[in-house]
């Protein structure tokens, strides 16, 4: 079950997903707010909520074990379906360029939290935004192509959308993170951590903090490689997955 990151939707995976489906069956979600979702004005948009969209998947729909591939807040979302998960449903977890321990917000994010700022940075044109994301979270600025900016773009026009990311972004942090730490280190399914050497939006450093936290995990790191190891370096992104679950 594949789940994006922030602002993003399913089609984050639309590069790694022929690399993978012929072996595997693959969920391809978008996250409550995201892409082709509803975007209801409730309030419920912390990982945590994201969270139990996501086990309620995997009782109704998927209906046996499954592996949670997560990138960046979809990685937050995966730790915290897997905590909150009673059974074993969930059998194993892939992290790439996850979200989970302190850090300053990178500035997209942050400024949708600014009240009025955030509505006018929104009425900015979607392809503008997508831009500027895919130019700060990828190495190589020739893959930031038109093609994947509008891939990017589309959705953010949809009715709700910018609720749903305001929303988000707000209750993005979690109120304890010194218990959310303490919860990361009691997570024994085995954990495939995939980050890229030049991520400028979460510090590779974490990808070594999970790696110590968490007890049954692999690491790997892909050089030349930012925020999107799956859009970026697909192929290799996809060797990596395969052979974690062969294992």
């Amino acid at each position: 079950m594949l789940l994006h990151g922030f602002g993003a939707s399913l089609e984050t995976w639309r590069d790694i997903t022929p690399l993978l489906e012929a072996d595997h069956t693959l969920y391809l979600v978008d996250l409550k707010g995201f892409g082709r979702s509803s975007k209801p004005d409730d309030h419920r948009y912390s990982p945590d909520d994201q969270a139990e969209v996501v086990n309620s998947f995997l009782q109704a729909v998927v209906g046996q074990s499954a592996v949670l591939v997560g990138n960046s807040l979809g990685g937050a979302v995966a730790i915290k379906a897997y905590l909150a998960s009673s059974s074993d449903r969930i059998a194993g977890l892939v992290l790439i360029d996850a979200a989970a321990y302190p850090q300053r917000l990178p500035f997209f994010i942050a400024v949708l939290r600014w009240p009025v700022l955030n509505h006018l940075v929104l009425q900015l044109p979607a392809t503008w935004q997508a831009r500027l994301i895919l130019k700060k979270a990828f190495y190589d600025p020739l893959k930031v192509t038109k093609n994947r900016i509008q891939r990017h773009a589309q959705f953010l026009y949809l009715p709700g959308s910018h609720t749903a990311l305001i929303t988000t972004a707000k209750q993005l942090l979690p109120q304890d993170p010194g218990e959310l730490l303490k919860q990361l280190r009691t997570i024994t399914v085995p954990t495939l951590v995939i980050w890229g050497n030049q991520d400028k939006i979460i510090p590779v450093q974490n990808a070594n903090r999970f790696h110590q936290d968490l007890r049954n995990s692999t690491l790997a790191l892909l050089d030349m490689t930012g925020h999107a190891p799956q859009e970026e370096q697909p192929e290799a992104t996809a060797d990596l997955i395969k052979n974690f679950l062969r294992r």
